[in-house]
Formats: C-alpha cells, structure tokens, sequence
C-alpha cells in the first residue's frame, strides 16, 4: 500500500506549483509568445502522461469512463501542440491566420465531450475496447484537422483588429456548460471511482471553465501584454 504523503511532502510539491506559476507568470512581462509557448507545452506533457499510464495498465482498469477519457488525452494533447505550432509568432503555419484558436477551441469541444459522452459508458455499464476507442479518436481527430488545414471549413475564432468571434465566443459558453454537467454526473456517480481518481477528476474539471474564460481573454489582453513588455525594456535602457 502506498504511504499518504506527510506534510513536508505536501509542502514541497505546494511550493513547487506556486514557483512554477510565478515564473511562468513573470514570463508574461519577457515575452507573450514565450509564456504561451510553456504553458501550453506544461498541458501537453500532462495529457501525454495521462494516455501513458491509461495504455500502459489498462488492462487492470475496469472502468469504461478512464479508459475513454485516458485514452482521449492523446489526441487532445496532439491538437494542442499543433496550436501551439501554430500559434501568432512561430514561423511553422504561415499560410493562414486562424488556426491556432480553431485548433484551441476544436481540442476543448474534444475534451468537454469526452468528459461528457464518457459517462454514458459508465452508467451503461459497458466494457470498451481500447483499439476501437483509439480508432475511434484517431478519425475523429483527422476529420477535425482536415476540416482546419485541408477543407479549411472550420468556422473563425479570431479576427486581427475585431478580436473573438461570435462562434468562439459562444462555444466558450458552451463548452463551459458541458463540463458544468460532467462535473454534475461525476459527483452524483462519484461511488463508482476510487477517492483519490475522483477527487483529481473533479479538481480538473473545476479548473477547466476558468481555463478556457482565461483564455479567452489572454487572447484580448495579448497587445496590450507585449506593448507593456516594450515600454518596459524602454525603462530600463
């Protein structure tokens, strides 16, 4: 059996986050483009070691709603490093103006209704296939990336000098709904994970609406953060 962590450890794992968040907020005042590139990267390592451990000791996972959700990160963490590739300022996807916040918002319609569509498994008692949930999310995500890169079909998010559009602005909203109701159907089935599962589920999922309103609004903010930064290095020269 694994010991509890004491309070020295719960100490030092709480100071390591709050450094991190500190420095990675300082960022924010060196380079706009750098914070983001982190804090995106930070997300990705994150939903890469999530798959990771789901594919690595699935087959003593006996429920449906992990392993679709564990499963799901890869693929949600994939079309985040794409936006983050893609995002204004890296020299990768020149040629159009508007994937990265139409990869951004795509990966979160992904990831709400995942943690959403998942408890139809759970209460179906249903056992899932991981080679057909992996099929399942590797379509779904070419279809999705084809409908940005290829078709190009994908509604606008942000428009330069008019800021968010209507479509990003109103599946933000609704995105947050979605998850409000996974986290409502988590708690009223929370019997059916083991405590500690259901409290980092419960916690992420909290996190997420103030994730994604954040944002939103970081997106609004970027001008105003990068001619903070340059009236700053004036100062200081």
């Amino acid at each position: 059996m694994i010991a509890p962590p004491n309070d020295s450890s719960r100490l030092f794992y709480r100071s390591i986050i709050v450094f991190t968040l500190v420095g990675l907020y300082l960022t924010i005042h060196v380079n706009y483009l750098l914070f983001h590139s982190i804090a995106e990267m930070v997300s990705i390592v994150v939903a890469a070691a999530v798959f990771i451990v789901t594919w690595s000791s699935i087959r003593y996972i006996q429920n449906p709603y992990l392993i679709t959700v564990g499963i799901s990160y890869l693929f949600i963490g994939i079309i985040d490093l794409l936006h983050t590739l893609s995002y204004k300022g890296m020299p990768i996807f020149t040629d159009y103006d508007y994937y990265a916040n139409q990869l951004w918002i795509g990966a979160r319609y992904l990831e709400s209704l995942t943690l959403l569509v998942s408890f139809g498994l759970l209460l179906g008692h249903r056992k899932v296939s991981k080679k057909t949930v992996f099929s399942l999310y590797l379509g779904i995500t070419a279809l999705l990336l084809a409908t940005i890169f290829y078709w190009k079909i994908f509604p606008e998010c942000f428009v330069a000098g008019k800021g968010l559009t209507p479509f990003k602005i109103y599946s933000e909203y609704l995105i947050c709904s979605i998850l409000f109701i996974s986290l409502f159907l988590l708690r009223k089935n929370r019997e059916k994970f083991k405590f500690q599962v259901y409290q980092l589920l419960f916690y992420s999922i909290v996190i997420r609406p103030v994730a994604t309103r954040a944002t939103g609004n970081f997106i609004l903010m970027e001008p105003y953060v990068e001619n903070l930064r340059q009236r700053t290095a004036k100062q200081g020269h």
